[in-house]
C-alpha cells in the first residue's frame, strides 16, 4: 500500500518538474516582438518602416499593399529583439517617428498616432 503511494507522489512529483521545465522553455523561445501601431490621427499611414536604430536604409515598407486608416490598427509581428527607429507616413508625406526605441522579445509595444504627435509604449 505504501509503495503504491509512493509512486502516486513520484509520478505528481515528474509531471509537476516536466511541466515547469517546459514552461520556463517557451518563455525562453519567444524571442520575438510585437508592434501594435495605432492611427488616432485623421490622417491615413500609407507606408511603415521599422529599422534598426541609426541605419540610413529605413528599409522596406511593412504595410505591403494595406494602409491605417483613421481609427484603426495594425499589429506588426516577428520582430527580431534590439533597438530600432519607426517611421509612419501619412498620404501627404507627414511622418511619426520614435527613435531609439528597444523591443524585448515577448513584448508587444503600441505606438499611438494623433494629428500632431506620437506616443509609445509597452502593453
Amino acid at each position: 500500500m505504501k509503495l503504491k503511494k509512493s509512486f502516486k507522489w513520484l509520478g505528481l512529483f515528474l509531471v509537476l518538474i516536466a511541466f515547469t521545465t517546459f514552461s520556463s522553455c517557451a518563455i525562453i523561445l519567444d524571442t520575438k516582438a510585437k508592434l501594435r501601431i495605432v492611427n488616432s490621427s485623421s490622417y491615413t499611414v500609407v507606408y511603415l518602416y521599422v529599422y534598426p536604430s541609426g541605419s540610413a536604409d529605413e528599409g522596406p515598407d511593412q504595410l505591403g499593399n494595406n494602409t491605417i486608416t483613421s481609427g484603426s490598427e495594425f499589429l506588426l509581428t516577428d520582430i527580431p529583439e534590439g533597438t530600432y527607429d519607426i517611421k509612419a507616413v501619412d498620404q501627404d508625406n507627414g511622418y511619426w517617428q520614435a527613435s531609439n526605441e528597444y523591443l524585448a522579445g515577448g513584448n508587444t509595444y503600441c505606438m499611438t498616432l494623433y494629428n500632431t504627435y506620437s506616443t509609445f509604449s509597452q502593453e
